[in-house]
């Protein structure tokens, strides 16, 4: 089930950066450079900086940024905990995923924070998942379902980030 909502979601983020590519897309290489012109651009629409979706195998990708971009301390840290000591990069929080067969591994994405202003949208559960099981002699059949809701309210509260 998850997967089906990762599936719906990121069809429906990927919609709506074609939209809008010439605004809501940064083409560039694995760099402080790409995300800051991406961050850039969520913030000259006005919209304010709150997460970071990447998938794990690029996050990893971070180790590599040199110490004269990250600053000494950053790169120590790397080095002697992990990246995944921080779950940041450059100060924002990283959403990381290990979903690559669904989540492009050349992409990423800012949004906006979601709450409390609701400048990216809602995620309702309007029914939990439920899970319905029959059984006959040695016979079991089950199945599961749930009935989410994603409302995007803000369709520019997000940019893509296209990695070359």
């Amino acid at each position: 089930m998850a997967d089906e909502e990762d599936k719906k979601f990121y069809a429906m983020i990927a919609d709506i950066i074609t939209l809008n590519p010439a605004q809501q897309r940064t083409v560039g290489t694995f760099q402080s450079g790409t995300f800051k012109v991406a961050m850039k651009a969520l913030i000259d629409s006005r919209r304010p900086i709150g997460k970071i979706l990447l998938t794990k195998s690029r996050y990893l990708d971070a180790i590599d940024l040199p110490a004269t971009s990250v600053g000494d301390a950053v790169a120590s840290r790397h080095f002697d905990e992990g990246i995944d000591a921080s779950n940041k990069l450059w100060g924002l929080p990283v959403v990381t995923t290990i979903k690559s067969d669904i989540y492009p591994n050349d992409k990423a994405w800012i949004f906006s924070p979601a709450s409390p202003n609701n400048f990216l949208g809602n995620f309702y559960l309007l029914q939990d998942a439920t899970l319905f099981i029959k059984q006959e002699a040695d016979i079991v059949e089950f199945w599961s379902y749930e009935a989410p809701g994603i409302g995007i309210g803000n369709r520019l509260s997000m940019q893509e980030i296209h990695f070359s």
